[in-house]
């Protein structure tokens, strides 16, 4: 019995201080065979109302399995073909850098947060229901409603904005198909570094004050994008591209599509002083998520066991856009020491 996904459309109430959020989604679908029960992931939600409608309306029997981060929706009437679930829900902001997230930094003085997104390889369904296997493919509509003073990023450009009291309404332009674990939500206090790379628009984002700290990562996007366009020959798939420094993040970088998240570390650096390894650290993390949007978020593995092709790939490109564009690093004499040696030893 296999369910798939067809489409999302997401709003979720976004809050920082309580680290909580409320959230609704609805979810097309096509049942390929005749079933009673939906299964699909949640993680540390609490699921406040879920409605199917097939051929007529039905209020499932929810089962929540906290172990498995399962949710099962079961029904009285069986459906088969296209349907749509509703389902409303609260999440927590943890601080422990997955799903939703709370990363928190100073700013004068003062402690200032931001709510960020990490969903690879599986926590997804920690924002929010969903069929969290990265060949389950869907287009994402995402809709966020924040203090009006803050901005929202996501994987595409923002397609309206509305204030409703203290609160905005920000909704993106849908996604092309893609996994679960590509999808991005930021919101917070932004600075931008605006750029461009014939009709695509490029941003490095950082937090209030950091933005002298960008203009290496939009040369270095620049250059490889440039470099990835030519040599896949394919253009970058988005209208726009966003580089993002997140204060808090455990992983060095995430290929969110279109909405790359660094380290800070990673990304940021004086562009006077910074030492030829400290630029080709950058350098290398920046080719490594770009060549991604291509090779894991154009194509993607079906399974998380071919994750080492889809990491490997990336690697291997991130060094051969390295020796295209800067041949005076050399780093193709480093490659067998830097990653065929390490890979052999592990």
């Amino acid at each position: 019995m296999e369910i798939l996904p067809i489409r999302y459309k997401l709003i979720i109430y976004p809050d920082a201080d309580s680290k909580r959020f409320e959230g609704k989604v609805e979810i097309e679908i096509e049942a390929k065979e005749e079933t009673k029960e939906i299964k699909m992931n949640a993680k540390e939600l609490d699921i406040k109302d879920a409605t199917v409608f097939a051929k007529s309306e039905q209020k499932p029997k929810i089962k929540l399995d906290k172990r498995k981060q399962e949710l099962k929706l079961l029904l009285q009437k069986p459906i088969k073909g296209k349907a749509k679930i509703l389902i409303s829900y609260y999440g927590i902001h943890n601080e422990s850098m997955y799903g939703f997230y709370l990363s928190k930094y100073m700013l004068n003085g003062k402690e200032e947060k931001l709510l960020t997104t990490q969903f690879e390889s599986s926590d997804a369904r920690a924002a929010f229901p969903c069929f969290d296997e990265p060949s389950k493919k869907a287009v994402f509509e995402l809709t966020l409603v924040i203090d009006k003073e803050l901005e929202a990023i996501s994987n595409m450009p923002i397609k309206s904005e509305k204030i409703i009291g203290s609160k905005k309404e920000v909704s993106f332009y849908p996604t092309p198909k893609m996994s679960t674990y590509l999808l991005y939500m930021g919101v917070g206090r932004f600075e931008y570094l605006n750029g461009s790379l014939g009709k695509l628009k490029i941003r490095v984002a950082t937090t209030p004050g950091k933005l002298g700290y960008a203009k290496l990562a939009m040369e270095f996007t620049k250059k490889f994008v440039a470099f990835y366009e030519k040599y896949f020959g394919i253009k970058y798939p988005l209208p726009k591209l966003d580089i993002i420094a997140i204060p808090d993040f455990a992983a060095g970088a995430m290929e969110n599509w279109g909405a790359i998240t660094f380290r800070e570390v990673d990304l940021l650096a004086d562009e006077k002083n910074a030492s030829i390894r400290n630029k080709r650290g950058i350098a290398e993390t920046i080719a490594h998520e770009l060549a991604h949007q291509w090779f894991g978020d154009l194509v993607t593995m079906k399974w998380w066991d071919d994750l080492w092709l889809n990491e490997s790939f990336a690697t291997y490109m991130s060094y051969k856009a390295m020796q295209s564009v800067y041949p005076e690093w050399k780093v193709d004499l480093e490659y067998l020491i830097d990653v065929v040696y390490v890979a052999m030893a592990a």
